[in-house]
This record gives structure tokens, sequence and C-alpha cells, in this order.
């Protein structure tokens, strides 16, 4: 059994990380390329007592994301829908898919297909034993398994296996694009940790 407060303990720790961490964008076609980096976070401010954890001073915790970054991702949206992120919650690979599919449908213009072995190269356990016919199996496999959970919450997502391939087919996202918003319209540019807390929920 895991003690009492790991969940806790974790949650914090992959804070650390992702706040902490440094994302490079990067962008190319035939007519030329682009790139951008930013922090996640520009400023931090958690306030931890692990003997405590409904102390008061925990949801004065504020963290500022990182202008650059944020400026992308508000100039740049994908249509997300957050329920469908927490039913997949318990499976890496199953969000992994459904932020990637998510993108790669909202742009598609025409049924792309897919090697399964291309694809265990971008979201295997283990990308250097893509040419191990057994492994990308096992992934194949799972990758179903993770597609059909994706499905029922996503109902207009269209895909299908073919032989060696996954074909995927232009889909209305769960959520339609709007038009853009200013900044201060969609944000503010501190969230409290409060907040950040109740959206993993």
């Amino acid at each position: 059994m895991a003690p009492v407060g790991s969940g806790r303990t974790r949650l914090r720790n992959q804070m650390h990380r992702l706040f902490n961490a440094a994302v490079q964008l990067a962008y190319s076609d035939a007519e030329g390329e682009a790139s951008m980096g930013g922090v996640v976070a520009s400023r931090i401010e958690l306030w931890w007592n692990p003997k405590r954890p409904d102390q008061p001073t925990l949801w004065e915790s504020r963290i500022r994301l990182g202008e650059d970054l944020f400026e992308e991702i508000i100039c740049n949206p994908i249509p997300i829908e957050m329920n469908t992120l927490k039913a997949l919650k318990r499976s890496p690979l199953g969000l992994d898919l459904y932020l990637w599919l998510t993108y790669r449908v909202f742009s598609l213009e025409k049924p792309i297909s897919l090697p399964w072995k291309r694809l265990h190269r971008q979201f295997g356990a283990h990308p250097g034993k893509a040419d191990d016919r057994f492994v990308v199996m096992n992934f194949r496999k799972n990758c179903l398994r993770e597609l059909v959970k994706i499905h029922t919450a996503w109902p207009e997502f269209r895909y299908s296996t073919a032989k060696g391939h996954l074909v995927l087919f232009p889909s209305r996202p769960l959520i339609s694009p709007t038009k853009g918003k200013e900044r201060s319209e969609i944000v503010p540019y501190g969230i409290t940790t409060a907040d950040f807390l109740h959206s993993c929920l």
C-alpha cells in the first residue's frame, strides 16, 4: 500500500519538473522553417509543508507563465477537451495519442496513412526497438485499446486500421474553433496553485 501523502508528493515533484522545464517548438515545410523556445514558468512561488497539507499558505502560491510560450499557445490554440483529458489521465499513452490526434486531424485536409513502426518511434516506450515486429505489434495492441476510449469520448473522430497502418481522416474536434480573443479576456497573467490543482483533479 502506498504511504499516505505519496500522491501529493508525486504531484509536487511533477509540478517542479513541469514549471522548471524549457520548451522548444519547431515547424518546417517545403517553404521554410520556424522555431521558438521558452520556459514554462518565468516565476514560481510554491509553499509546501508536508506535515500540514491543508495549511492556508498553500493557496497563496502563484505561478507566472513564461511570456513567449504563453503567447505562442494563445496564438496557435488546439481545441483540447478537458473532460476527455480527465477520462484518460491514468493512461500516458492515451493522453499522448489524444493530444496528438486532436492536433493532427484538426489541420488535416485529406486522409493520411501512418505505419505503426513510425508511430512507435514517436510514442513507444522504446523507440529504438521499432524494427522489432513483436514490440511494434504489442504497441499496436495498446494503441487500439486507447483509440477505442478516445473514440468513445470523441465520436466524430474517424480512423481505420489498414494492414500495418493507422489511417486518419479529417474529423471535427470536440470543441469548435473560435476566433481569437485578447489575452486579458482569456486568462489572468498569474494563476494560483489552487486553480492549477483544481484543473488536475
